[in-house]
């Protein structure tokens, strides 16, 4: 997978800006500032929408291999495990710093865990301490899927994404804080065209927001008021559409 990627195609930002009322637009000699600038938002969506979008199979008019082709890695998100002191008459006589805790259980015998990041594919490493400060990686040593140890559940329209434990399987433990550090691939398969013209837009505001007035072509008598205010419309509409990604 090359360096530079991003979800949308040179192609499909030069379409953006002929669109526009801008006439000179970006020739062929500035397509490497069009992939900087494609390239430059991915990080941003990654964090800004929790989103990574893939084509296995790639896309025609994608000469420059901006397009991901599979899933992206994340390593070592660690978190807290949902606990309770579960408080009954002789956990009440005793200092809330010594009470024993318990995992807050969710579908049946299982605890769950939110993720950072959506639309988990594979869990790739599930490191879980135990009370010696030892882990074990469930992913090694457990069995996945609803009725085993641990499974995952990722909601089809948020792609928010739980992990499922097993309060069976788990450790007993007095503290649950950062008691699970996991490991995994995440992304939705396709690009949609929505995804696509989003980025698009919001690559090609950034390109003639920074051009000159010659670069942009714009005419002698052009409102550059106006102008900017074409280019965050062109935004504005770029965040409506990657709005359902929130």
């Amino acid at each position: 997978m090359p360096d530079e990627n991003g979800y949308c195609t040179v192609e499909d930002v030069n379409r953006v800006i002929h669109e526009s009322d801008f006439t000179g637009g970006l020739e062929a000699a500035d397509n490497q500032a069009v992939v900087d600038a494609i390239s430059g938002l991915t990080e941003w969506l990654h964090e800004e929408h929790d989103r990574h979008w893939y084509d296995p199979d790639g896309i025609d008019e994608d000469d420059h291999d901006l397009i991901p082709t599979e899933p992206k890695s994340h390593q070592e998100d660690e978190h807290d495990i949902p606990s309770s002191p579960h408080a009954g008459p002789q956990q009440m006589q005793v200092a809330a710093a010594r009470q024993a805790r318990y995992p807050v259980r969710h579908a049946g015998p299982y605890t769950r865990v939110q993720v950072s990041r959506r639309d988990i594919v594979e869990v790739t490493e599930l490191l879980v301490r135990d009370l010696s400060g030892d882990v074990t990686d469930w992913v090694e040593k457990h069995e996945e899927g609803r009725g085993q140890d641990y499974y995952l559940n990722s909601d089809d329209s948020s792609g928010i994404t739980h992990l499922y434990l097993h309060t069976g399987t788990l450790p007993n433990l007095r503290d649950y804080g950062n008691a699970v550090i996991v490991s995994y691939d995440w992304g939705i398969e396709g690009v949609s065209s929505t995804v696509r013209r989003a980025v698009a837009q919001l690559a090609a505001a950034e390109l003639l927001a920074s051009s000159d007035e010659a670069g942009l072509g714009i005419p002698e008598n052009a409102n550059l008021q106006a102008t900017e205010s074409k280019v965050q419309a062109m935004e504005r509409q770029a965040k409506e559409k990657l709005g359902i990604h929130e």
